[in-house]
């Protein structure tokens, strides 16, 4: 799942590259971390894509795979769209996996 704070057009480019993202849910729009992360857990969510990169330092994510984005500019992302699938497509649970800029 993507958070809000990435372009919901992340999706499109990651399932170019073999890999599935579900949006952000507008309702869950301005959770803090915990209470989003519960949501995320409780719904079955096993990897969650975002430009936070404080979460993983600030949050216990239990069984969820966290990739970390290093900009929400989609200009910036669109290049890295094969790593970021590449990284959901291989992701750990409770690990977090920060994509480089390139």
């Amino acid at each position: 799942m993507l958070d809000e704070n990435v372009p919901r057009a992340v999706a499109s480019l990651v399932s170019a590259h073999g890999a599935d993202l579900l949006p952000f849910p507008r309702t869950w729009k301005g959770l803090r971390n915990g209470v989003l992360l519960l949501h995320l857990r409780e719904r079955g969510i096993h990897v969650f894509v975002t430009c936070d990169k404080n979460i993983a330092f600030q949050q216990h994510f239990g069984p969820l795979a966290l990739i970390v984005l290093p900009t929400p500019k989609l200009d910036l992302l669109a290049p890295l769209a094969p790593a970021i699938a590449k990284a959901i497509t291989l992701a750990i649970p409770g690990t977090a996996t920060l994509i480089a800029p390139s």
